[in-house]
């Protein structure tokens, strides 16, 4: 095979799962396909497997045997990336030609700005990171995993969420249909969230936040102290809007919209979509480190 035989596979993958596109090296879509979680900083193995088991999967789909990885490129772009001390295990074990392992970081911000314009990323999934870039320069604020931080991403509400239903059980705070219906989710009681929130993983406790803007529709008072904490925390990490880079915001992830809709009006004004989704950005990375 020569280099005009190659493909691109191109991964981006966090706590909830991972999307994969392989591509020709001008672009041209073969296959695309999805699986488990993928952060490799939290579970490793666990992570590998599934993004062996993806790969294998759109490679069977295009109609592309497997041994062509040694001929082929890989932009793989996942959460806990930058904090692995397996990097190089994972690499070695797929074969590649040549493979490039990103954060989600670095895929996010070429998504949503693109290569040259300026801004404030917000990236709001399972976790969350926030990113600026101003005249070449760029700043990370976040990303650095559900226990220490990842504040307003979907573990993080769920987390919340709980918390705000033993208050409420408790006595100490208020009591909504969102704290009964997580309540009767448990059986009735908060004694068996213990063991969940023992043994759940980030993507366990992220499951709740669709039931928190669900409610925060339905006027419900718990979701929306929640929100009202998230947004506000938000509003302290973002700054005020009137620093915001080319005043460009751009929020992405499962729950950006959702923020964008919450946020205070002068934030709003400011907010732009994003130039590609995640796979698009981590194919203009790729053609930028392989030179196609």
């Amino acid at each position: 095979m020569t280099r005009s035989d190659s493909c691109v596979l191109l991964i981006d993958g966090g706590g909830s799962g991972a999307r994969a596109r392989l591509c020709t090296l001008s672009g041209e879509v073969l296959a695309t396909g999805t699986a488990g979680p993928s952060n490799i900083s939290t579970d490793f193995e666990a992570a590998a497997a599934n993004l062996m088991g993806l790969a294998h999967a759109v490679y069977a789909q295009a109609g592309r045997d497997i041994t062509s990885f040694a001929n082929d490129y890989a932009f793989v772009a996942l959460a806990g990336a930058g904090a692995s001390a397996q990097r190089q295990e994972l690499i070695d074990r797929f074969g590649f030609r040549r493979m490039i392992l990103a954060t989600d970081i670095d895929v996010t911000l070429a998504a949503a700005l693109g290569t040259e314009q300026d801004g404030l990323v917000a990236m709001l999934g399972t976790g969350s990171f926030f990113v600026w870039r101003e005249q070449g320069q760029v700043r990370r604020v976040g990303g650095w995993g559900f226990i220490l931080g990842d504040e307003c991403g979907g573990a993080w509400l769920g987390r919340e969420l709980l918390r705000d239903t033993i208050k409420a059980y408790d006595g100490v705070g208020p009591s909504s249909n969102l704290t009964q219906k997580v309540l009767d989710h448990f059986g009735g009681t908060p004694k068996n969230m213990v063991p969940f929130a023992r043994d759940s993983k980030a993507a366990d406790f992220a499951k709740f936040a669709p039931w928190i803007t669900e409610a925060v529709a339905a006027g419900d008072v718990v979701a929306q102290q929640i929100v009202n904490r998230a947004v506000q925390q938000l509003c302290d990490t973002i700054g005020p809007a009137h620093n915001v880079p080319q005043q460009h915001l751009c929020f992405l992830g499962g729950l950006g919209r959702f923020y964008q809709s919450q946020m205070p009006a002068e934030y709003q004004a400011i907010c732009h979509s994003a130039k590609g989704e995640a796979l698009d950005g981590a194919f203009w990375l790729a053609q930028k480190e392989f030179g196609f």
